[in-house]
């Protein structure tokens, strides 16, 4: 393996690194937070209108009495949330959000995996030309088993068009020579044929 393609190739392995590690990454602290926010208001709005019915039917006991979902589980996430209201609820909880890592926010995370996958592009694309060149020179190499099927194909199909012969171009083909410019035609008049003068 020549130098070369040693560093193209130790490019390529850090530039998959990173993107999976981007795909695989969980959603950062600010977004945690955003979305604690956005549940509390759902489920203390739902809650609040149970609470309410129950106080109208003068039956404040029969809200608290939570049915068990389908898995036996009692969901008091709501209820809480009613009670305490949606910003203290989102407070007690965002105390353990330290243990969230920091992170990058999706938009960020978007926007680096578009550049990782142009950097792929281009690297693998400069690592099958050289891996290309070195089989022109006969010397022995073997493509990455997660090599790009499509980078492979479209590196060989160039070359392919690179060595295709071209026909010599025939000399004054692709030029149009243009028709002389006839002159009008002289046309009589019907009167003319009979011998009387044109109108």
């Amino acid at each position: 393996m020549t130098t070369t393609l040693e560093a193209l190739r130790s490019e390529i392995s850090a530039l998959q690194s990173e993107r999976d590690e981007h795909l695989g990454a969980g959603p950062c602290r600010s977004e945690v937070k955003a979305s604690l926010h956005g549940f509390a208001e759902m489920v203390a709005s739902i809650a609040r209108h149970r609470l309410a019915n129950h106080v109208a039917a003068d039956d404040v006991r029969g809200a608290f009495l939570l049915r068990p979902g389908p898995d036996g589980s009692v969901d008091i996430a709501p209820l809480l949330a009613a009670l305490l209201g949606p910003d203290v609820f989102v407070a007690r909880l965002s105390e353990f959000l330290h243990l969230v890592p920091v992170g990058i926010d999706a938009a960020e995370k978007r926007r680096r995996i578009t550049e990782i996958d142009a950097d792929l592009d281009r690297v693998e694309t400069l690592e099958e030309r050289e891996v290309m060149r070195l089989e022109a020179d006969g010397q022995p190499v073997i493509r990455r088993s997660d090599a790009r099927p499509e980078i492979v194909l479209a590196m060989m199909v160039d070359a392919a068009d690179d060595d295709a012969p071209r026909s010599e171009p025939i000399s004054g083909a692709g030029v149009r020579k243009s028709k002389p410019v006839q002159e009008p035609r002289q046309t009589r008049s019907r009167s003319a044929y009979l011998g009387g003068r044109s109108e």
